[in-house]
């Protein structure tokens, strides 16, 4: 009896170790799911590719040198860099239109070369045929040629006959005219007026060739061959001049024309004689020689010296002083009253 209550009374242990293990709960946030899974691998290779990409870029910066490497911020951006350009569209052959207006262009550029080269051709027979002309003979009733025209000897130029009845000085030789008028004015000359002889078979052209003057067409044809060069002497100055016979036409218009060039066509004449100073004047002035003879004249210097000219009956007087001027302008009238 005693000894059941004991058994009661006291409870039975069993050993930790010999119990059962249950299953312990699991927690919530322990709890897996295929979507988590999936999410970290995508996570995990997303980091590993920009770890991948990072250190691509650190060896390409090593090789090219230091640069600012661009920064990724997501796996897009990356994927976006990676992405290629678009490739390069190819320009499309030109069209119909195109095409034509290029042949345009071009027919036009050989039509001008074309019509070039023809204007240059027919230029050029043109003016070889203008060198040789044929010349074409008139045919007669009895188809003969026509007797050839006799050939007329030229008279020979009559002789220069002396304008002013002075002392002359004669030159030795026509030719190098210019050359022995300029010894003759840096030499002692016979004071006053003088005429200038040349050789009588000496034309009035070849004289004024000699003078170094330029005769304008207007002019010439009012000239006769009778030509006189003179030289005026006073004190240490010589000036030279020269008087022209005209066909009695009047010469006053001519002579105004001629002054627009007078001092060009000129200028070798006069440069033989001085030069210009100070008082030089480009224009031509009027003035009058005991009120009945007018002159125009043009001045160089205050040495006396310039161009005067003026006309007396059918004379032209062409000076290179007013005194000069007017010493020939008295002998002229005194030779004219006294055939």
């Amino acid at each position: 009896m005693q000894e059941n209550q004991n058994n009661n009374s006291s409870p039975s242990f069993e050993p930790e170790n010999t119990r059962p293990e249950t299953p312990a709960f699991l927690k919530r946030e322990e709890v897996r799911t295929m979507a988590k899974d999936i999410a970290a691998i995508g996570e995990q290779e997303a980091r590993m590719e920009q770890e991948r990409i990072a250190q691509l870029q650190k060896e390409s910066t090593a090789a090219r040198g230091p640069m600012n490497p661009p920064s990724l911020s997501s796996p897009q951006a990356t994927l976006a860099q990676a992405t290629p350009p678009p490739p390069i569209q190819q320009r499309k052959p030109p069209g119909g239109s195109d095409k034509l207006i290029v042949r345009m262009i071009a027919g036009g550029i050989v039509l001008f070369f074309v019509l070039n080269l023809g204007a240059l051709g027919f230029w050029y027979f043109t003016s070889k045929d203008q060198k040789n002309p044929v010349v074409v003979m008139p045919e007669t009733e009895d188809n003969t040629a026509p007797a050839p025209e006799p050939q007329t000897t030229p008279e020979p130029p009559p002789s220069l006959t002396p304008i002013l009845k002075t002392q002359a000085i004669v030159l030795d030789s026509s030719q190098e005219l210019l050359a022995a008028l300029e010894s003759i004015l840096k030499g002692s000359a016979p004071q006053g007026l003088s005429p200038i002889l040349a050789s009588p078979e000496t034309r009035a052209d070849e004289i004024l060739e000699g003078l170094g003057m330029r005769v304008p067409p207007e002019v010439r044809t009012l000239l006769t061959n009778n030509l006189q060069l003179f030289l005026h002497a006073g004190g240490e100055k010589n000036r030279p001049g020269v008087i022209f016979e005209t066909n009695k036409q009047d010469a006053q218009a001519s002579l105004k024309n001629w002054e627009l060039s007078l001092e060009q066509d000129t200028e070798r004449f006069f440069s033989a004689i001085g030069q210009k100073g100070s008082a030089y004047t480009a224009i031509f002035r009027s003035g009058t020689y005991k009120q009945t003879i007018p002159y125009r004249f043009q001045t160089f210097s205050v040495l006396d010296f310039g161009i005067v000219y003026g006309t007396i009956d059918n004379y032209i007087i062409l000076a290179s002083s007013l005194e000069g001027f007017q010493r020939a302008a008295d002998a002229l009238t005194t030779t004219i009253q006294t055939p």
